[in-house]
């Protein structure tokens, strides 16, 4: 037993010792070389967290030829970083905590200024007490030089009045403070403070602050910003006068358009969780110079906005958009307008809508912009078109926008004289600078890698590439490509883990959200797996995102049904097209609403499955409703209609909607469960909140079913390194253990000689001799 976890152990780390990257920069000059610099971050398991770090490489402009890699530079403690424009300076927010202090009660923020390379000014912002704590989140954040390099313009918690009880005991002072009189905040001790839900835990009111390098001092931009609005993604105007190298006569012209532009979240009657949900109520807003904040669009219901960006001109303003309420995640419209605007509103173009015809992707017609952001420089050099990445069914992919035309491509590269495949490959674009593209490219058995490219396509170069084991690279891909009993409409499945041995026991992986997927980029968990000899059918059901909108829309209603009918059809697929997976050996693996799928598969056909892990699962629809961040989740996803407030008795409040949640909840069929269950829940999750599994795993023991229930410090994701890799662990144990069950059951003797990690699988882990 022993030696077998040690390979399990060694299984995890062998899979996760692979960093990721999140951004990356070019930097360019007259002079004939280029700099790349990107943000790695790789699990440190001895430290118990993630390390961050940069990397800079040095490459010749014309030809992309490396000319060399710089050490790596750990910035773990680094919140937000920007460099100016003309390089010349670089701001940094540093969270410190004492030495002396294990709980982080003395943290602190500073701001450092570096000039010319070296350390000019360094900031207490949290002694200077203006506001709380930097956003440096993809929701809310931003931090960026303004284009006279003077200012700094980001997001932070605003500034709330300190909040005393009645009564307390204070120190002797000879002098009692100014405020010590003042009777406004006693007895506020206890209010309620409500934040932006899962992830954004302590996120309550953003503010708007510019920081003043030479006054040195934060101010913020609040004058004008409707009530019950936070602002978010805030960027600054280009000087639209400069650039298009204007007489200085006329540079009165666009005085009223500097400022910055970003978007705002409706904050009332509640804040609605923001992680996963781009249908989030929203403005687009105008600050200008003295920070006056004006609407640009919205303000009345309908549409949900974010990722604005500017032309490298000032003379175009682009941003993603979708509709307000309905399913969380789905497509989005890419928009336009003309800067300055004339009066009033933007003159607002739909550029990409929805279930766009316009372009091919080279495998069949686009399908809809399917991202969660905009790159931050998304722009061609003479700023007529765009980039963006887009997931088109089991793949994302960067793609190009004639933004007059409106015509959509997908921008082709290729590694080594060998073309990046569709399907099983994902490629994205990480900065766009001067036509040169530096990308990110990864398949399920291989990590990141990094790419040098020209806009218009062809040859790649490869400037940082991983070292994986033969046995990692030896895992295999297959894609389904179905159609649903009912409707017929297409849906995609995954398989991935070994092809050379004989009785391979398949793990069935429904994804979560319900409006998300699997896409063909590398995970640890799957590869984990697929080294311990599992296969893995990740199903990208009917309702998952990058397979048109309409497909997404179908899922409302129908969960329980659809999504759990597809996963059957996929399963059944891969068995019958993959003669060496086992049907006596079939598990269930799934978190959230992936979770609620693996629960209902569970106890609608409970001779199918040997073991389920389920984590952060939706049991009972009913009551996550008025607990969860998404309440308009339930109402919505259970068919039963939009969620419009609390006060609204039409949406959860109704008894015949409440019945009906419950109807479609995997808690109806928990008597009938019979296979063994690993639960695991966060102590901390807002979305699926841990009473959920509770209830599940109260349940299953009173039907006296093998149960096992895991409770960590931590949010919906279990994402913590010390977590993840213990709930992973436990998860390949609990399937291990029920296999070894298995063989040794006298009921089932055609399994005794099971061996699906077996001698013909050179470097693999050979757990089940």
């Amino acid at each position: 037993m022993a030696n077998r976890i040690e390979k399990v152990v060694s299984a995890f780390r062998k899979a996760a010792q692979f960093p990721s990257v999140s951004s990356a920069k070019i930097y360019q000059n007259e002079e004939s070389f280029l700099v790349v610099i990107s943000e790695w971050s790789q699990r440190n398991l001895e430290r118990e967290k993630l390390t961050h770090f940069k990397r800079t490489h040095l490459l010749n402009k014309d030809t992309f030829t490396l000319i060399r890699n710089l050490p790596a530079v750990d910035n773990t403690n680094e919140i937000c970083s920007s460099v100016s424009h003309t390089e010349k300076f670089q701001a940094v927010v540093r969270e410190t905590v004492a030495d002396s202090d294990k709980s982080g009660n003395s943290k602190k923020l500073f701001l450092e200024i570096w000039k010319h390379g070296q350390l000019w000014k360094n900031v207490d912002l949290t002694a200077l007490n203006v506001h709380g704590d930097v956003y440096a989140d993809s929701n809310f954040g931003c931090f960026k030089w303004s284009p006279c390099e003077r200012k700094i313009l980001y997001i932070a918690e605003k500034k709330r009045p300190k909040a005393t009880p009645f009564y307390s005991v204070k120190p002797f002072e000879e002098k009692p403070p100014e405020d010590a009189l003042d009777d406004t905040n006693k007895g506020t001790k206890y209010d309620f403070v409500e934040d932006w839900g899962e992830q954004l835990t302590g996120k309550s009111q953003p503010v708007i602050v510019v920081y003043d390098i030479e006054t040195e001092a934060p101010v913020t931009w609040e004058e004008g910003l409707p009530e019950g609005y936070s602002p978010a993604q805030v960027t600054w105007v280009p000087n639209q006068m400069a650039q298009r190298g204007l007489a200085s006569g006329d540079m009165d012209i666009d005085e009223d358009y500097r400022g910055a532009v970003g978007v705002a979240w409706k904050s009332e009657p509640r804040r609605l969780g923001l992680v996963f949900c781009t249908n989030r109520e929203g403005i687009i807003f105008h600050a200008n110079p003295s920070g006056q904040i004006c609407v640009l669009r919205g303000g009345e219901g309908g549409i949900s906005p974010r990722s604005p960006r500017f032309s490298p001109d000032g003379s175009r303003l682009v941003w993603l958009e979708r509709n307000t309420g309905g399913t969380h995640d789905g497509s989005s419209r890419l928009m336009q307008c003309p800067w300055p605007p004339v009066d009033g509103p933007l003159e607002a173009e739909v550029v990409i809508d929805f279930e766009t015809k316009t372009g091919e992707d080279g495998c069949g017609a686009f399908k809809g912009i399917f991202c969660l952001a905009l790159p931050k420089r998304p722009f061609s050099s003479d700023g007529k078109h765009l980039v963006f990445n887009s997931q088109q069914g089991t793949s994302v992919h960067p793609y190009i926008v004639n933004l007059e035309s409106k015509i959509v491509s997908r921008i082709k590269l290729s590694v080594i004289g060998k073309p990046v495949e569709f399907e099983d490959n994902s490629l994205a674009v990480l900065d766009v600078d001067e036509d040169i593209l530096v990308c990110r490219h990864s398949r399920l058995n291989r990590p990141h890698s990094l790419l040098l490219a020209r806009l218009s396509g062809g040859e790649a170069v490869v400037i940082s590439s991983p070292c994986i084991t033969e046995d990692i690279a030896k895992l295999e891909t297959q894609i389904f490509h179905l159609q649903g009993s009912d409707t017929g409409e297409a849906f995609s499945a995954i398989y991935y883990g070994p092809m050379d041995l004989k009785q391979v026991p398949l793990i069935v992986m429904p994804h979560g959200g319900p409006h998300s997927s699997f896409t063909c980029e590398y995970s640890a968990t799957t590869t984990f797996f697929g080294l311990l000899g599992f296969g893995m059918l990740m199903v990208n059901y009917r309702g998952s995102t990058g397979n048109w909108e309409s497909t997404v829309k179908s899922l409302p209603g129908k969960v329980g049904k659809q999504d759990v009918d597809d996963v059957r059809k996929a399963t059944s697929e891969a068995l019958a097209k993959l003669p060496f997976l086992s049907s006596s050996l079939l598990f269930l693996f799934g978190g959230s609403h992936g979770g609620y799928l693996v629960t209902m598969l569970s106890g609608l056909f409970p001779d199918d499955y040997k073991a389920v892990v389920t984590r952060n699962p939706v049991i009972d629809i009913a009551s996550m409703c008025v607990i969860s961040d998404i309440p308009d989740w339930c109402t919505v996803e259970s068919g039963v209609g939009e969620w419009k407030g609390d006060g609204d008795s039409s949406s959860y409040a109704n008894i015949d909607n409440l019945a009906k949640m419950r109807s479609m909840s995997p808690v109806v069929h928990a008597a009938s469960v019979r296979a063994p269950t690993l639960i695991m829940i966060g102590r901390q999750d807002q979305r699926v909140p841990p009473s959920q599994g509770i209830l599940y795993y109260r349940c299953l023991k009173a039907n006296k079913v093998k149960t096992r229930m895991l409770v960590y410090d931590d949010c919906h994701s279990l994402s913590k390194v010390p977590n993840e890799m213990d709930n992973i662990i436990n998860s390949a144990m609990w399937f291990i253990d029920h296999i070894m069950q298995i063989k040794l059951s006298p009921e089932l003797p055609q399994l005794h000689d099971l061996n699906f990690c077996v001698t013909s699988r050179r470097g693999g882990l050979m757990l089940f001799t």
